[in-house]
């Protein structure tokens, strides 16, 4: 995943005007393919990031979009954290964000099935606001020492998507 990300490979579809590769759909699932047939756990660790960067494609222009460009461009990564863990009704959110002090949020809760998130600078993840109720997108950034990762799946599927040296 480092070498993927220090290739850019994480801005494949990325316009070449923000410094991207400008690929098409088609072509992203051409690479994406050539990726499997060495390693078909890479694909499935970046499928959050890939659907991140298409929500990014398909947003209006303005310069939040414009930051994310860049970010891509500089090899950071999006995860996913959707899931929600324990016993949990259909439509529940556990994972709570919150005013916080001089205008931030504070999000609180735990993730379960969020493949390829161990390897990310961000992670796009569903909440439910403390003030009105509302479901969101809260995207966090994994750097910031109150954000923990765990590589804890004993579930189905493919077992090395989120591990490696530095995280096992």
């Amino acid at each position: 995943i480092e070498w993927l990300k220090k290739a850019g490979f994480g801005a494949v579809r990325v316009p070449r005007e923000f410094g991207g590769g400008g690929a098409s759909v088609p072509q992203l699932v051409h690479l994406l393919i050539e990726l499997a047939e060495a390693d078909s756990n890479l694909p499935q660790a970046l499928r959050g990031h890939f659907a991140f960067v298409e929500d990014r494609l398909n947003a209006p222009p303005s310069p939040q979009r414009s930051l994310w460009f860049k970010r891509f461009v500089e090899g950071e990564l999006v995860g996913n954290a959707w899931t929600e863990i324990g016993d949990v009704k259909i439509g529940d959110v556990i994972t709570k964000v919150a005013p916080g002090p001089k205008g931030q949020w504070l999000l609180n809760g735990e993730k379960f099935y969020s493949t390829g998130s161990i390897f990310a600078d961000w992670i796009d993840t569903y909440a439910q606001r403390t003030d009105n109720g509302a479901a969101v997108i809260a995207v966090v950034n994994t750097h910031q020492p109150q954000v923990q990762q765990q590589d804890d799946w004993d579930g189905f599927g493919q077992r090395t998507t989120g591990r490696s040296e530095e995280h096992t």
